[in-house]
């Protein structure tokens, strides 16, 4: 008896050590989606977040742009529709508008691959603490597609609102709107549900296990146990009828919820004066290295530079335009592509980034990979131009 309290004690105290030492999720689990998929499907630049502190109940914006490339991971529908989000850890922040192309887009929208979109998100602050936070886009036939994240401290101050105005010229405010009433039923529900849960748990299971194993199951359900489940079947049923019939008495006007679809015009597309041919793209799991080569050949009548790759979430700038940033490329040869010049071009990307979001898994049915290249002319013009490759896996040590 005495071992047994031991082997007790020794459990409980390791649990609690586990739970006192777990490390703080912070993630929206982006990384456990197939690398194939996120950098083949969607890609994200020029994000910005017009603020990261801000009180409880005032107002940011994300903008940016996301580029639907022309190909598709293997054996997924081609996209029709897509739905524009923000990923937040729970109800913390409001979504008050979604804007793409300049079209407000309260529901889904219809895009087209191969076009580059500008979006904005406005949210509202709602709870106090510091949260991670990403623009995301739902596409359909893929799933839910985040881009760049950025911590959001909301602060403590005014409160919050989200009105509406009703077909009869009521405003009402959705954040208290009816609230009583939800409680009041959410709490009959869960209390017949508690009721069912707590009579079976009170049976004696030993015995009951006892009656099965001597074949006697024709004692498993008493009549007791009918005359109870009669009675909370007949509580559950009345609840439903009452509930039904109060709501729509104190709610009598009332409408569907609205399917809205919204087809979105093309936006000014940036123009595609780099032409891309015979791309590689190879991947070193040792020194964690991606290397994209291509010929690149200059149709503009201006010299044009190569700025940034972006594949999924991620950017990476040109290690010749910044002295230091968070993800950095090296360009070999570096500088210009001149007008009518057609050169070999080798971006090397060396980042651990790779592997902590699984970007490139050597281990997936499609080794292959996907981006844009987004070069300036001399005229302040861009070129985005898609990538889509075979992805090579080479292992070779670092020297």
């Amino acid at each position: 008896m005495e071992e047994c309290s031991r082997a007790v004690v020794g459990v409980a105290v390791m649990l609690v050590l586990l739970v006192a030492w777990a490390p703080r999720t912070v993630a929206h689990g982006e990384a456990a989606q197939d690398g194939f998929i996120r950098t083949r499907t969607v890609a994200f630049y020029d994000v910005q977040f017009s603020g990261t502190d801000l009180q409880r109940g005032a107002a940011m914006a994300i903008t940016g742009k996301f580029f639907l490339l022309q190909e598709w991971p293997t054996g997924m529908d081609k996209p029709g529709l897509v739905f524009l989000t923000a990923a937040v850890p729970g109800p913390v922040l409001l979504v008050q508008e979604r804007w793409i192309n300049g079209v407000f887009t309260p529901g889904s929208v219809a895009i087209r691959q191969g076009e580059e979109y500008d979006f904005k998100l406005v949210l509202r602050g709602r709870r106090e603490g510091r949260y991670h936070v990403h623009p995301m886009v739902a596409v359909q036939g893929v799933g839910p597609l985040l881009g760049p994240g950025a911590w959001i401290t909301i602060n403590g101050g005014g409160a919050v609102a989200n009105p509406l105005t009703l077909y009869n010229g009521a405003t009402i405010n959705l954040e208290t709107f009816a609230l009583q009433r939800i409680a009041l039923w959410h709490g009959l529900a869960l209390a017949l549900g508690l009721a069912w849960l707590l009579y079976w748990i009170a049976q004696p299971i030993l015995r009951r296990s006892l009656w099965v194993t001597s074949g006697a199951e024709e004692q498993l359900i008493t009549r007791r146990d009918c005359w109870v489940a009669s009675v909370l079947g007949v509580l559950t049923g009345a609840a439903i009828l009452v509930g039904f019939l109060t709501t729509k008495a104190a709610y009598p006007h009332t409408i569907p919820h609205q399917v809205i679809k919204v087809d979105i015009p093309t936006g000014p597309q940036p123009a595609s004066f780099i032409q891309l041919k015979c791309p590689e793209v190879r991947y070193n799991p040792v020194t964690r290295t991606l290397t994209l080569a291509g010929e690149v050949t200059n149709t503009d009548a201006q010299p044009a530079l190569l700025k940034r790759f972006v594949t999924s979430m991620l950017t990476f700038t040109n290690i010749d335009l910044v002295s230091q940033g968070e993800h950095l490329l090296v360009l070999d040869p570096p500088g210009v592509v001149n007008p009518g010049e057609t050169k070999r071009l080798t971006l090397v990307m060396t980042d651990p980034i790779w592997e902590q979001q699984r970007l490139v898994d050597l281990g997936q049915p499609q080794l292959r990979f996907g981006g844009v290249l987004i070069f300036e002319g001399a005229a302040g013009g861009q070129s985005v131009t898609a990538i889509d490759a075979p992805l090579h896996p080479y292992f070779r040590p670092a020297s």
